[in-house]
């Protein structure tokens, strides 16, 4: 192989790499993400590959035929040269477009518009979310032992949730569901969150803090609010009707519901239909479709 097949093959491959190398540094935790990237840019290294045997193959046949040695070596040479401009321009080209691939496969929005999206954001309107009825009162304290209640969100869209800090089940997906919403409407002093542990006993407000510490919490209206354990049981499932219970044979102890109530600035509980015109109630914070229609809601509840 010549100097200059062999300086294809490593541009090829870093054609490979390199937007794999900045997509690492981008998706921290989503593998579908990662996986994704992969199948994209693994394609296209064994497509060029294959395009670079083919020229090898396609160029011995014809120096082989009536032509100059001189010839022979003025196209190949020009056929490398254009191999090296167009794999420079595919590898721009991964580099500007990779980190938007990501974005949109984190957010569940590999097709946006309505052209795909059978759900799209532009088909919901605020009419079209059902209002339940006001959200519950409540008052327990955060994790600077500060007390929070209904009124500190008066004004406020936000996402309310049950969980605790020692939970090795669901919590670590909920977890990042509710950071994938916080990144998203972070900075919008319009909006927070609130999670509600229901392990009181263990979950102190100073263990919370360090909790949220170790998540990476960012907004300062993200709350972790702890209190008395019967006030807390009776509001998930007396209030919010969301189970919350303890289960010695659970992992953790615990049992709850992995659903993210929406709120609105009036302090009502609020929600789209399904697919049959029905009330869903509360959104599925452990699946991407769930988080998907839970941010277009807030977005539109916003703007109310």
């Amino acid at each position: 192989m010549e100097f200059s097949s062999k300086l294809i093959l490593i541009v090829i491959i870093s054609l490979y790499f390199i937007p794999t190398i900045i997509a690492l540094f981008r998706v921290k935790s989503n593998t579908s993400a990662i996986l994704l990237l992969n199948i994209f840019l693994g394609w296209t290294f064994v497509g060029w590959v294959v395009s670079l045997v083919w020229a090898a193959t396609k160029d011995k046949i014809d120096s082989n035929e009536s032509q100059t040695i001189q010839d022979n070596n003025k196209k190949v040479l020009i056929k490398n040269k254009s191999y090296i401009l167009i794999s420079y321009l595919i590898l721009i080209f991964g580099i500007l477009v990779v980190p938007e691939i990501i974005d949109r496969v984190e957010n569940d929005q590999i097709v946006k518009g309505n052209r795909l999206d059978k759900v799209s954001n532009s088909n919901i309107s605020n009419e079209s979310l059902v209002k339940i009825g006001p959200a519950p009162k409540f008052e327990l304290v955060n994790q600077d032992n500060i007390k929070i209640n209904n009124e500190t969100y008066k004004g406020k869209v936000y996402v309310l949730e049950f969980f605790f800090s020692t939970c090795p089940t669901i919590c670590p997906k909920m977890n990042q569901s509710m950071l994938q919403i916080e990144k998203t409407f972070f900075g919008n002093p319009n909006f927070g969150i609130v999670s509600i542990t229901i392990d009181p006993e263990h979950d102190t407000a100073k263990v919370l803090k360090e909790h949220r510490e170790l998540l990476g919490v960012k907004s300062s209206n993200w709350n972790f609010l702890t209190g008395d354990k019967t006030y807390i049981f009776d509001l998930s499932n007396k209030g919010f009707n969301l189970y919350a219970g303890e289960n010695n044979k659970a992992k953790g102890g615990f049992e709850h519901s992995g659903l993210f109530a929406l709120i609105d600035k009036n302090g009502d509980i609020r929600c789209r239909k399904d697919q049959y015109g029905n009330p869903i109630l509360y959104y599925d914070g452990l699946e991407k479709t769930g988080v998907r229609d839970i941010q277009q809601d807030i977005a539109i509840l916003l703007k109310e």
